[in-house]
Parts: structure tokens; C-alpha cells; sequence
């Protein structure tokens, strides 16, 4: 379904019309696809990898509104965003080619719900020992947005709950398996330092004032091989 869409978008098939950059990303996934058969790209897609999470995310429950199904079901654009940051990776080690994902749309586009299960699965899948994942925002009612929908599928998951060894308190979900957490922040607190992100998602990037947290959130990554920035918005008017 992925590999379906970079196709239709990259030559604005099937009569849907894409911006640039979507084309762009499109094209340059099918791009790679050919390149990873020579030795000097230093990359190769795995189907397992990208397959994961997508998987994964499609076994949570819908938990805002009313849905012809009880459990998610992922659009074309949500799993080529899925395939790409998952299944591209480094041939010297095998970690992910990505560190950093911006995805830029608009209003209603479940970017919150997308991002709340892919905090789940870096939280459980991801064999890292330890994972942090913070969920950070310009306020503490936006930083929920991706928290509180997370929380609400383990609370509603109890196969995935037991499975994973997750609990759930009123402001983290707890992995005793890994040791690993779930915690939204904000960037009014006193200090950011500190932190040990396996994952951070930076929610509605367009109305943080100045890039405080960006930066303290990005140089924390230092200590870990792996790590993830994730981050989601709507357009805004402040370039």
C-alpha cells in the first residue's frame, strides 16, 4: 500500500494532485529503491522494518469518534511515512537513515493519533533498553494531544498492556519490561536539560516561539544510537 502510493503520487495518479514535496519524497523513495542494489549507497530498505510499526499501529483501538472500525486503519500517506522512516537503514549498522521526520499538514489529519501510536511502538518494539519518549509541546494542554490519545489505547489495549508489561499513571505510561517511559513536557518549564530521548515529538512546531526546546530536545540524543525526532504541524503564518 505504501510502495502503491509513492507511485501515484510521484506521477499525480490516480486524479489525486500532490504538492511538490510530497511528489519529491515519492520519487526520491522509488529513486532509492533502485540505488540500494549498488555498493556505494550506504542504505537499504527493509521490508520487515517498515512493515513493524505499521502493523503494529493497525492493532490499536480507535479512541476519538465514532469509526466503521474498532481498530485504526492507516492511510496510504500514513504508511509511506510509516515505510520510509522505519524500513530505510544504515548498511554499516542496520539503525535507522532518519533521525529527524517534519510532517507538515493540515487540520484533521490525524497527525496526533499517528504520532501517539508511534510513540507506543518505540516505547515496546524497538529493543532499545531504557527508551525515553516525551511528547513535547509550547503548553501543557498541547503537549496531551499526542500523550493523551496514547494513554487512552493502552487503557483500551489490555493484550498489548500485558504483553508489553505497560502501565498507565495520569502523566506517563510506564514500560516494566525496558524500563522505558512516556511523558510529555513542556517549554515552560524551568529547565529542559537532562534528558535521554529514545523518541521526542515535538507537537505544533509552527507556534513555538523561538527553537529553545528544538535544540535541547535534538542535542540530547547524544547517548543514544537510534533516536527519533518526530515532529507535527499545521502550517502557521510565523516563518
Amino acid at each position: 500500500r505504501a510502495l502503491a502510493f509513492a507511485k501515484d503520487a510521484a506521477g499525480d495518479r490516480a486524479g489525486i494532485r500532490h504538492c511538490k514535496y510530497i511528489r519529491q519524497a515519492a520519487q526520491r523513495h522509488l529513486d532509492d529503491l533502485e540505488r540500494q542494489k549498488t555498493r556505494s549507497f550506504g542504505y537499504y530498505f527493509s521490508e520487515e522494518d517498515a512493515q513493524s510499526p505499521c502493523w503494529f499501529i493497525e492493532q490499536l483501538p480507535h479512541v476519538e469518534g465514532s469509526w466503521a472500525t474498532k481498530l485504526l486503519r492507516l492511510e496510504p500517506s500514513q504508511l509511506f511515512i510509516l515505510c520510509c522512516v522505519f524500513g530505510w537503514r544504515n548498511k554499516s549498522d542496520d539503525n535507522r537513515r532518519f533521525s529527524t521526520v517534519y510532517i507538515e499538514m493540515a487540520r484533521k489529519g490525524a497527525k496526533s493519533t499517528l504520532s501517539a501510536g508511534v510513540a507506543l511502538y518505540c516505547l515496546t518494539m524497538e529493543n532499545e533498553v531504557g527508551p525515553q519518549v516525551i511528547c513535547a509541546a509550547t503548553t501543557g494542554e498541547q503537549a496531551q494531544k499526542v500523550f493523551s490519545p496514547a494513554r487512552l489505547m493502552v487503557d483500551r489495549s489490555p493484550d498489548i498492556r500485558d504483553a508489553c508489561g505497560l502501565e498507565v499513571f495520569s502523566k506517563s505510561i510506564m514500560s516494566h519490561q525496558n524500563g522505558g517511559y512516556i511523558q510529555s513536557i513542556t517549554s515552560k518549564g524551568k529547565t529542559q536539560d537532562g534528558w535521554n530521548p529514545h523518541l521526542a515529538i515535538l507537537d505544533e512546531l509552527h507556534a513555538h516561539p523561538d527553537r529553545r526546546l528544538y535544540d535541547v530536545i535534538r542535542s540530547a540524543f547524544g547517548a543514544r544510537k537510534n533516536p527519533l525526532l518526530w515532529a507535527i504541524t499545521t502550517a502557521g503564518y510565523n516563518m
